[in-house]
């Protein structure tokens, strides 16, 4: 076995100087280099334990007023990864059993003392190892990602506190387990086959896992799988390491996503201008043939259609526009709970006797909005919510503001929140919810368009928008937009729609 690499010290409990100096003589003679210390009082071995800080302890088992097992206690309360070797001229089988029960690493006979360097080099080496088991332990407990053993049978048989902060499931309740209980459903099981078929041929598996904590949510992972093999080289256990990618993964579909609209919004303001033209031209001459009284019936009939079908159309594009950012805006000072206020009947009206309306709105919030876009924007997402709610639920839209960093950091915002007890959507529809045209809903339904044109006027108002949904969880929208100073416009107007002081 490999000794000491370096100088040790050794501390030595023993009342009889001649008998110390046989021990120190025996490990030198045997090569190993050292600092003794010798004491005979439990007094001395406390201050020797603070101060010299021994690698290793020789104690005889009997001392003046004090014996082996009262230095193994000291030992264990003070300096517990400090091995201790009971060294006496004599000691029945219960004394060394006692010695061993109360954590001595060996015991020697003083007139046996050739074996005494293996024993001090073995509970050395014993040492470093637990050591080192220590301070792996401790790195793997302070893991910031979630770290899971489990045996050949994929049963739980550790989990480190990243992974109880991740789950929500503790401990307890996971040692005895199979991983499955973090299972989403969004991995199919042809995706599990394949991760096994690795791990079978003894392969490492890294692959990414949308898992369910323990309260229902989701939280996407980065996972590498690691086989455990024993000395014959047969599999025993598998190492399942980690890491919460569920912000960078909202935050790269939210990039991509601004891109992807951004891209559509170009395409769809410049189709809009167009269409408008072509439609105010058909519009134009049906009301030029109207003019005639003496044509037929059927006839203006037609073209009273026709006018109604290019209004519907300039709607349409005015709503292109929107998305596409295009259109223009008359920005006004407007607080945001006051303008609730004013459309109080109209949305109960919409929402009807099934879906429960509260506002929530306890202090004026000023922002600078075109307040007819404003409107539209809310009229757009109470309208969707309450189609999200066939049987009924309750719709919520809560008002403030959010101050800012100051100092050239974040500005401070006003917050519109509505969310609904809905249907909730999936993770494929939230990648296309403000794309024009999209929609889930039957055909003639709707367009598909109201939400682009909630995204085009909040972010042409200098806005976001948020959506957080997941399938049965209903759905939340949270719409930022800059805050302003009460009573004064964008250029210094005042207002025309103020709301209460």
């Amino acid at each position: 076995m490999e000794g000491p690499a370096e100088t040790f010290r050794i501390l030595q409990v023993e009342d009889d100087e001649a008998d110390a100096r046989l021990a120190e003589r025996e490990l030198r003679r045997a090569g190993l280099v050292f600092e003794a210390r010798r004491v005979e009082t439990k007094e001395g071995l406390s201050r020797a334990l603070a101060e010299f800080r021994p690698d290793v302890i020789l104690a005889d088992y009997t001392l003046p007023g004090f014996d082996a097992l009262g230095v193994l206690d000291v030992a264990r309360r003070f300096a517990p990864a400090t091995p201790v070797l009971v060294v006496t001229g004599t000691i029945t089988e219960e004394t060394a059993v006692s010695c061993l029960r109360a954590g001595a690493a060996d015991y020697l006979l003083k007139d046996r003392l050739g074996r005494l360097p293996s024993a001090v080099t073995t509970a050395l080496v014993s040492r470093r190892t637990e050591q080192e088991r220590r301070l792996l332990a401790a790195a793997v407990g302070q893991a910031d990602e979630s770290i899971v053993i489990t045996d050949d049978a994929a049963r739980i048989h550790w989990v480190n506190p990243a992974f109880e902060r991740t789950t929500g499931y503790s401990k307890e309740e996971s040692i005895g387990q199979n991983p499955r209980i973090l299972k989403s459903g969004r991995q199919d099981e042809a995706f599990y086959a394949e991760m096994w078929k690795t791990l079978a041929r003894g392969e490492v598996w890294r692959g990414r896992f949308t898992n369910r904590r323990k309260d229902g949510t989701l939280v996407e992972a980065d996972a590498t799988i690691s086989p455990v093999r024993d000395a014959s080289g047969a599999v025993t256990h598998y190492v399942a390491v980690q890491r919460d990618v569920t912000r960078e993964t909202a935050l790269q579909r939210q990039l991509e996503l601004s891109q992807r609209v951004e891209a559509l919004g170009r395409m769809a303001g410049g189709i809009a201008h167009d269409f408008n033209n072509l439609l105010g031209v058909i519009r134009g001459y049906a009301e030029l043939l109207l003019r005639y009284p003496q044509g037929p019936d059927d006839v203006r009939a037609a073209l009273e259609e026709m006018v109604r079908a290019a209004d519907r159309g300039a709607r349409l594009t005015s709503q292109l526009l929107a998305f596409g950012r295009r259109q223009v805006l008359k920005p006004h000072v407007v607080d945001l709970r006051a303008a609730l206020s004013e459309m109080d009947t109209m949305l109960r009206r919409i929402l009807g006797e099934t879906v429960e309306l509260e506002v929530r709105a306890p202090a004026p919030v000023w922002v600078s909005v075109d307040p007819g876009r404003l409107e539209q924007v809310v009229l757009n997402l109470v309208v969707n919510a309450r189609d999200a709610m066939p049987a009924g639920g309750r719709l919520t839209i809560e008002v403030q503001s959010r101050d800012g960093d100051g100092d050239g950091g974040s500005p401070a915002t006003a917050l519109l929140r509505i969310s609904d007890t809905g249907e909730g959507m999936t993770a494929d529809v939230l990648d296309h919810l403000f794309e024009p045209f999209f929609t889930t809903k039957a055909e003639g339904k709707g367009t598909g368009l109201g939400l682009a044109t909630v995204y085009g006027i909040v972010t042409q108002s200098g806005g976001a928008v948020l959506v957080d949904s997941a399938p049965g969880c209903g759905a939340t929208f949270q719409i930022s937009l800059p805050s302003a100073l009460q009573g004064e416009g964008p250029a210094g107007e005042k207002s025309n729609r103020p709301g209460p002081a």
